[in-house]
């Protein structure tokens, strides 16, 4: 409705105002005390986009690792997909990814769902792969980015105590793996190199204080 002539006009406040922040296609740099939520399509349109390509579409690893991201960092992540405007099926090239998410979520879904964030979000192994951390109830779990090259993982500047106990999501022999404080940083020794995979979760129990 317009104004009558006169009346005070509706200012709003400067900015930055806002009640729940939503960056679209991208993520904040550092852990966040407020909750968020990051939104983004799989390709570059929200909806479906007939003109886009596999090429156009973001890869599966790499949505894979921008969801441990936001939610390492306390934020959840909005993922829009379009199905066809003629028959409202989804596009091949969409379901791929869909499925990548969801086979990943089936073996590793502890360490993302109902979770919380530690007291800081990431940090690497001694090889330089990204690591990611989430916790729920007394369990921290560092979530590594990519696969390892050998059976040894070293997570920088994770201490734990004695009696933690150390497992590797998705490992069905359900036996722990052997670990060692060496400095600020924690060795796990694996039985054999790990497979390859976007991202491997190891569990570490009870959590430590950060």
């Amino acid at each position: 409705a317009r104004l009558r002539r006169g009346a005070l006009p509706l200012v709003a406040p400067p900015p930055p105002h806002w009640d729940f922040r939503t960056p679209e296609y991208a993520a904040f740099g550092e852990l966040r005390t407020a909750a968020w939520e990051a939104t983004r399509g799989l390709g570059h349109s929200f909806g479906y986009n007939r003109a886009e390509s596999d090429d156009d579409l973001i890869r599966p690893d790499a949505l894979l690792h921008h969801l441990i991201d936001v939610v390492a960092k306390n934020g959840n992540l909005l993922l829009n997909v379009g199905p066809r405007g003629e028959d409202a099926t989804i596009p091949e090239i969409q379901r791929t990814r869909l499925r990548a998410l969801g086979a990943w979520l089936a073996v590793n879904g502890e360490a993302i769902h109902d979770t919380r964030p530690w007291t800081r979000a990431a940090s690497e192994t001694r090889g330089g792969l990204p690591v990611r951390f989430t916790t729920r109830d007394d369990v921290l779990y560092a979530i590594v980015l990519g696969t390892p090259p050998s059976s040894s993982v070293g997570l920088r500047n994770v201490r734990v105590e004695g009696q933690t106990r150390v497992h590797r999501l998705g490992d069905d022999s359900d036996q722990r793996c052997s670990w060692v404080q060496e400095g600020p940083d924690l060795r796990i020794q694996l039985r054999s190199p790990l497979p390859p995979s976007a991202a491997h979760v190891f569990a570490l129990s009870p959590a430590p204080a950060g």
